[in-house]
């Protein structure tokens, strides 16, 4: 019996160590598999990390590209729209002002056509008809509102400078007059807008003239006919330059007024 337990012992002895090895040996290959294993995954992990990693890093560089090309175009557009937005401001002003001045324009203008309208009354007959032109669409509203301010100026000015012309001159016209009843065809002397004197082609009817607010107011002074006959005939150029007396016109007694 004692020599059987010496036998188990000894092959207890002999085989556990045994069996511990093979146990060691076995998990040793089960760890270096998985270490393998491991090694494999990290580096497949690492390979497929480093080729990301180079997409990324391009990507990045892409985006900041572009990044840099947005700014960029947002500071020009930032510019373009300041300088936009400064000749915007100018036009602006421009126009204001052009409108201010269109409307002192508009004021001068009228001041000059309502001073062209009073001289028209004072204007003798020939006159009217060579400026008739300018002064109907002067007296006429509705016309007048269609013209461009251009058109209203150069219609008052063309008054005005007629009116200036005939003031500072002699004028010799042949026109009708209703004297004494009677409308006749006189010689009419006009000195200006200051008088006129009258007489007819035999000199038997003579007499002066002056402007008033309803048009030229005529007075029949026959005592005149020879001194008036004298200076239409120096204005014609028939007779030699001499002095003719014509008295201021002046209102006398019993006198006859006629009106063109």
């Amino acid at each position: 019996m004692k020599i059987m337990h010496r036998i188990l012992i000894t092959a207890l002895g002999l085989i556990l160590p045994w069996l511990m090895a093979s146990g060691q040996v076995k998990e040793t290959r089960q760890l270096i598999q998985e270490w393998v294993e491991t090694e494999r995954i990290l580096s497949e992990e690492k390979s497929k990390w480093d080729s990301d990693r180079a997409v990324l890093l391009e990507l990045l560089a892409s985006l900041k590209a572009e990044s840099k090309t947005l700014d960029e175009q947002l500071e020009k557009s930032d510019a373009e729209m300041a300088a936009v937005s400064k000749e915007r401001a100018d036009l602006n002003e421009r126009k204001e002002q052009a409108k201010r001045t269109v409307k002192v324009m508009k004021e001068k203008i009228e001041e000059l056509e309502e001073t062209a309208k009073s001289l028209l009354t004072a204007f003798p007959s020939p006159l009217k008809d060579r400026v008739s032109q300018f002064s109907d669409a002067l007296q006429d509203q509705e016309r007048l509102a269609d013209l461009s301010l251009l058109k209203r100026l150069e219609n008052a000015v063309t008054i005005l400078q007629e009116a200036n012309r005939f003031h500072h001159s002699i004028n010799l016209e042949r026109q009708r007059l209703k004297i004494d009843g009677k409308t006749r065809e006189f010689h009419v002397l006009y000195y200006g807008f200051a008088a006129a004197y009258f007489v007819n082609e035999s000199a038997t009817k003579a007499g002066f003239g002056k402007p008033g607010f309803e048009g030229w107011q005529w007075q029949l002074d026959n005592d005149l006919a020879d001194e008036i006959r004298k200076a239409v005939a120096i204005r014609n150029k028939k007779a030699i330059a001499s002095f003719v007396e014509l008295p201021l016109p002046r209102k006398k007694a019993n006198s006859k007024e006629g009106k063109e």
